[in-house]
């Protein structure tokens, strides 16, 4: 895979689909799967793989999780800030980033919100003609979009992502206060 993709920026480095191929690649290569233990029923808004009880009867939560290797990651966000930074009107590749930083942050997504903010502000200066895969973004699409990125921090449960779902809401309240 690395040796078609690295084939085809030689022939046209600037192509969306060989950015979001690379991205999706090294995303993916970057993730591993390990079972973790934790004392409560919940974890990051997921149900348990496993309960089973300790020596001394109490319940112990097993849960999957991804770890990353930090420097695939760093080049899987290189990946997709160079397709940002050559269609910067492209939602589909601002959302994938998002989604990016959620999965590889989980209990403290502080880039995922600064992200996420950064977007807001940028969609609503009026200066681009936003799509979502080829198609146009509406207000309407848009707010809808970030009101299910307040569902996932939300979800995950965490103090930290509370605080992003608050601040998410906030911000898009400013800008949408009948949704």
């Amino acid at each position: 895979v690395e040796t078609v993709l690295n084939n085809w920026e030689k022939v046209d480095s600037a192509n969306a689909k060989m950015l979001l191929g690379r991205f999706s690649y090294l995303f993916t290569k970057a993730q591993s799967p390990q079972v973790v233990v934790k004392p409560t029923k919940r974890y990051l808004g997921m149900e348990p793989v496993l309960s089973l009880k300790d020596s001394l009867g109490n319940d112990v939560y097993y849960y999957q999780e991804n770890v990353f290797d930090d420097e695939l990651y760093a080049e899987a966000m290189k990946a997709a800030d160079k397709a940002i930074g050559l269609w910067p009107d492209r939602l589909d590749f601002r959302f994938m980033k998002a989604n990016a930083y959620i999965s590889y942050e989980r209990e403290s997504p502080d880039m995922a919100l600064a992200n996420l903010l950064s977007l807001v502000n940028d969609f609503n200066a009026g200066k681009e003609k936003w799509t979502y895969n080829g198609q146009p973004a509406d207000d309407e699409f848009f707010a809808s979009a970030m009101q299910e990125y307040c569902v996932s921090f939300y979800t995950l449960g965490t103090p930290g992502s509370y605080e992003a779902f608050r601040k998410l809401s906030e911000v898009m309240l400013g800008h949408y206060p009948d949704d």
